[in-house]
């Protein structure tokens, strides 16, 4: 009997460890976003505030035609969007042309190797942004010191960009 309770509760306390290291389900969103945002320099153009831009090219690379890469430029220097399957938010500083954005809080499920490929090219490419153009045909152009811009275009419909 004794040799049965000994080994029940070697099994509890071996479970109550190997639970202890078991990795943690990542918070919220909400939670992991930076303490502050960023000071903004200068208001951001009202061209930016408040629309929904959808990638179509990464660094000159085209985007993949089935995942939306998107990002919003909100009031007070936070920028939300989605990378292709997760959602993110952070923030971002404006200085004339210049635009930079800060730690991004992203989400953490995984889908298909292409969406979680353009996903990782959408986040490198927007810890590279340095200075912001606008393109003839309305497009916004986030480019880095070197190399192609990434190319976005607003999306005219999205729920986001009424009002």
């Amino acid at each position: 009997m004794r040799w049965i309770l000994g080994s029940m509760l070697s099994g509890v306390a071996l479970a109550v460890t190997a639970c202890g290291a078991a990795p943690q389900p990542a918070p919220p969103v909400a939670e992991q976003a930076p303490e502050e945002a960023a000071v903004v320099v200068d208001e951001a153009p009202d061209a930016l505030i408040g629309r929904m831009f959808v990638a179509e090219t990464l660094e000159g690379e085209p985007v993949a035609d089935d995942v939306e890469s998107t990002l919003r430029f909100e009031s007070e220097g936070r920028v939300v969007g989605s990378a292709g399957c997760n959602n993110f938010q952070g923030t971002y500083e404006v200085e004339g042309s210049t635009l930079s954005f800060g730690p991004m809080a992203v989400t953490r499920k995984m889908c298909p190797p292409a969406v979680m490929d353009q996903e990782a090219a959408f986040l490198q490419a927007m810890e590279k942004v340095r200075i912001f153009t606008w393109g003839e045909d309305g497009s916004l152009l986030l480019g880095g010191e070197e190399g192609e811009p990434s190319r976005f275009v607003p999306l005219v419909d999205a729920p986001e960009n009424a009002g």
